[in-house]
């Protein structure tokens, strides 16, 4: 491991998961032992960049009932490919090389995971956006 991806590593909270298996795949420990971290880190800024994204859209957020507001993100994350990809460059730009080439050989499943746990997020913060 390099020093800049020892770096990268120490920046991230530590954080407690179900111990890996023989029944994980490569999939589920790399969501585990990466991503996970990565997401919690970097949650404020997904807040931030979601409250920028409606406030850009004219949404106004706060007037709508809890129905609309989970509408709206489903809505959001289906149809915005710019906001999943500004929101899934934040993870990648934390992950060490040796991560990004992993993420690289699953990119496809890991942006479904990684999009669907920033979006669960997001939902599950819903009363401070």
């Amino acid at each position: 491991m390099t020093d800049r991806d020892r770096l990268i590593v120490e920046l991230r909270p530590i954080l407690v998961t179900i111990k890996k298996d023989s029944s994980s795949s490569e999939l589920e420990i790399f969501q585990n032992q990466s991503i996970r971290p990565i997401l919690k880190l970097q949650h404020p800024l997904i807040i931030k960049i979601f409250q920028a994204y409606v406030i850009q859209h004219k949404v106004e957020f706060n007037a709508l009932e809890l129905s609309q507001k989970l509408e709206i993100i489903h809505t959001s994350f289906s149809k915005d490919v710019k906001l999943r990809s500004h929101l899934n460059g934040l993870v990648l730009g934390h992950l060490t090389e040796y991560e990004f080439d992993f993420y690289t050989a699953h990119a496809s499943q890991l942006n479904k995971r990684i999009i669907s746990m920033i979006k669960q997020r997001i939902i599950d913060s819903i009363q401070i956006i």
